[in-house]
């Protein structure tokens, strides 16, 4: 039914509410609105439905001022949910709220007394009692004061629904509830130790990755390659196949199960351009356009229903052998019409597989990915230079109502790099920025690789891994979208946020390029200046206005525990 209160704009609403909003499962969903009362006082609330169609009880919203009402709401069930907003007028409550003091300022005590009766009779249908406490507010043969008395203590006893008149409510909005790893995650980009590793020498290493805490192991592309194996080459042979350098299907299906005996799940890089020899050049010609070198790429606009039915094949086909999560690379440069059919029957044939958007896509595309279905992106850690890029990316992390932030703290690989030429301390303190500063986070095999002794103490990068991967899953804050905070720190390329999720706060500090110890300050984060704070790494205690890092200690995670 439409309202007679009046609610407008309310958020998120995406694209007119085309698109769902997104959460995982506790995740709070704030909403908001704009409920605009006329002559009484009004209520409203948030109601959630369920995948199966049942509403949950309504979680009244606050008035924040200028009639910006909000409440946060949370959906404890994968699935496609809904949301709406209800609002009535209070009149009944209005009138008790307002009675005593209508008197004390001159009003006719009968008066009142008979506009309260008329509310109280209004719900007879509801409440049996009303009847008789309406009556009893009009008998004048009992002195006022009790009359009201009983009245003011009838309406005190109302459930929260009675009493509520013009009750109406907003079309619905979708929300879509993802498995929690849709958000939490710790990846571990597995890179052949040596340029002719094989699958099987890949599954032999998944022990060294559960062990370190980690839950989803990512390959590079397997798939038969004109170029070196493991690499994103165009592909020469069937995108269901296996490299015959790297091994067989089978040799994979068994990576699959090995990685699901020790905890883990398995993403895969896919790559989309062919050469020559592929079987869909073959057979579908006019569905490529060629970029040069023997290469070819999908052609969208070709024939998007058949370019759709080639990406859909490729990755149900995956998943059914148990691949749980795939990377994407420059997703952003497809039309985002055909992702969205693709996410959509993807989520249909496969409800609980992942895709990751890896690229050098904008915060604006980022959102639009993430608005048709992919359930995470990643900007570009790796690529920063100082301490202001890293800002930035950190500043993004939890922006929007649908991004869900992926940091990767891995050599670029051809591009330069801070963590290309570190030591051990320098990729121990970006690995820390990426586990730390979101919920999904990834780091690469490469990352261990630290040629040569150093000439100063540098902390063991493995331990460390493992460590922050302990304190991810000690600490909910770390899990959370929202709730990363900067702070001002009085020292070139020294970095500190805190991470908060109610009583759970974090400060971490980082020195970007630990080349020397340095002793810095933090103020106005995390309490007093002279308040000492323990490092969760180590078991050292610190104080904001001399907190020591050095090559040996790089990052410093404090929490106010006693």
């Amino acid at each position: 039914m439409v309202a007679r209160v009046p609610v407008l704009e309310v958020r998120p609403c995406l694209d007119r509410g085309r698109f769902p909003a997104k959460v995982v499962p506790g995740e709070p969903l704030t909403v908001e609105a704009l409920v605009l009362p006329d002559t009484v006082d009004v209520g409203a609330a948030v109601v959630l439905t369920a995948p199966d169609g049942k509403r949950r009880d309504p979680v009244p919203m606050q008035h924040h001022g200028d009639h910006v009402w909000s409440a946060t709401v949370t959906a404890d069930e994968v699935g496609a949910w809904t949301y709406h907003v209800e609002s009535w007028q209070e009149s009944l409550r209005t009138w008790a709220a307002r009675v005593v003091g209508d008197i004390d300022h001159g009003a006719d005590p009968e008066t009142v007394l008979a506009q309260g009766s008329a509310l109280v009779l209004a719900l007879g249908s509801e409440d049996p009692a009303a009847l008789e406490v309406g009556d009893d507010l009009l008998d004048t043969a009992t002195p006022a004061h009790e009359r009201l008395a009983e009245g003011l203590a009838y309406v005190a006893s109302l459930p929260d629904h009675l009493g509520r008149a013009d009750v109406g409510s907003t079309e619905p909005l979708p929300l879509r509830v993802d498995p929690e790893r849709a958000l939490v995650g710790a990846w571990y980009r597995l890179t052949p130790s040596t340029p002719d590793g094989t699958l099987a020498d890949a599954a032999a290493r998944l022990d060294h990755v559960a062990a370190l805490g980690f839950d989803v192991v990512r390959l590079p592309p397997v798939h038969p390659t004109r170029g070196r194996p493991w690499h994103a080459a165009p592909v020469v042979g069937p995108h269901l196949d296996v490299d015959p350098r790297l091994g067989t299907v089978a040799d994979l299906d068994a990576l699959v199960q090995r990685a699901h005996q020790v905890g883990l799940e398995v993403a895969l890089e896919l790559t989309w351009t062919v050469a020559s020899g592929h079987p869909w050049l073959e057979q579908h010609a006019g569905w490529f356009v060629p970029t040069g070198d023997d290469t070819w790429r999908l052609d969208p606009d070709a024939e998007p229903a058949g370019v759709l039915g080639l990406v859909l094949e490729t990755l149900v086909g995956w998943a059914d052998r148990g691949v749980g999560a795939f990377v994407v690379r420059d997703a952003h440069h497809w039309p985002l019409g055909l992702w969205e059919h693709v996410l959509r029957e993807l989520a249909a044939a496969a409800p609980d597989v992942l895709l990751l958007s890896e690229g050098d896509a904008s915060p604006a595309q980022a959102h639009a990915l993430a608005l048709v279905g992919f359930h995470q992106t990643t900007p570009a850690l790796h690529d920063a230079l100082g301490l202001a890029d890293v800002e930035d990316v950190l500043a993004g992390v939890g922006r929007g109502s649908v991004t869900r932030t992926h940091l990767v703290a891995a050599p670029a690989g051809g591009r330069a790099s801070t963590l290309d030429d570190g030591g051990a301390a320098t990729r121990c303190a970006w690995a820390a920025v990426a586990a730390l500063g979101s919920p999904a986070w990834e780091t690469s095999s490469t990352l261990e690789e630290v040629d040569g002794p150093s000439s100063e103490p540098e902390p063991d990068v493995a331990t460390l891994l493992g460590r922050l991967n302990e304190l991810r899953r000690a600490h909910p804050a770390l899990r959370r979208r929202r709730g990363l905070v900067l702070h001002r720190v009085h020292h070139a390329g020294v970095l500190a946020f805190s991470r908060s999720d109610g009583e759970d706060t974090l400060l971490v500090v980082v020195d970007l390029f630990p080349a020397f110890p340095k002793s810095v300050g933090v103020p106005d984060a995390l309490g007093a200046p002279g308040e000492r704070l323990q490092d969760e790494l180590d078991g050292t205690w610190h104080t904001l206005d001399a907190l020591t890092l050095d090559p040996a200690h790089p990052v410093r995670v404090l929490t106010a525990r006693r």
